[in-house]
């Protein structure tokens, strides 16, 4: 008798639904920052929806949420939101990722948060950078958020059913993923490709290798000019456990 074929990764509908679920329960929260309503009521309420939420194995995205909310916050004040072009629709950028950017460039971090004109200036040579920058307005880069938040979220919830991961799983529904790239001797850097906050993956490049729960990721290097350089592709974990970039 011929072997069974292994057990292929899919992203099932279930999964879509509790996705859509927690994705629903944060565009909510993002309205509210629009509204521009008082800080306060909206880290209150971000408090109550990351506690109300059911879902195990997603403590990571949970803890990255009130930053990004907050982030929200700012770019609604500032009437405009950086955001990465190469993918489907806009994906915003972080406040952090976008000062290291800019410091690296010599701009006054410091001078560009002591009034609306100035961050939006800041923002402006920010989106400067390369071709695949933009400032849009705040609704739009929310649109974007939301979908690839349930993007990622789905996968996370599939990919944990697919592995187990669980207490009783030994890699902890971990994967390991070997990225390679172009260049050798770059430092390779990782974002979850929802809410783009650069975090070190690996070096020296290539290749470079490291454990990445279930979900979708972007990967992306500062060893070409001191700025953050996307690759422009989104790679799913599990199934493209090697990734190759092609733009550096």
């Amino acid at each position: 008798m011929p072997a069974s074929e292994p057990e292929k990764f899919r992203v099932d509908e279930r999964s879509q639904e509790r996705a859509e679920i927690v994705s629903n329960r944060v565009e909510t929260l993002l309205s509210m920052v629009i509204e521009l309503r008082p800080l306060a009521e909206v880290r209150a309420a971000t408090e109550y929806a990351i506690h109300a939420f059911e879902e195990t194995g997603i403590e990571d995205i949970t803890e990255t949420l009130p930053t990004a909310i907050e982030d929200f916050g700012i770019y609604s004040q500032a009437g405009g939101a950086p955001v990465l072009t190469t993918h489907d629709r806009p994906m915003i950028v972080s406040v952090r990722s976008v000062f290291s950017d800019l410091s690296e460039l010599g701009v006054s971090v410091k001078q560009m948060s002591e009034s609306r004109s100035s961050f939006k200036e800041g923002l402006s040579v920010w989106s400067s950078i390369d071709d695949n920058r933009a400032v849009v307005e705040t609704n739009d880069a929310k649109d974007g958020f939301i979908g690839h938040l349930k993007g990622f979220l789905s996968n996370r919830i599939a990919g944990l059913k697919f592995t187990g991961g669980g207490s009783d799983d030994p890699n902890g529904g971990m994967f390991e993923v070997e990225v390679t790239c172009k260049s050798k001797g770059y430092r390779i850097l990782v974002s979850p490709a929802y809410f783009i906050d650069w975090v070190f993956f690996g070096s020296p490049s290539f290749p470079v290798k490291k454990a990445l729960a279930p979900g979708r990721y972007i990967f992306g290097t500062d060893s070409i000019n001191g700025t953050f350089v996307s690759d422009g592709v989104i790679f799913r974990v599990p199934d493209d456990f090697k990734p190759v970039l092609e733009k550096f």
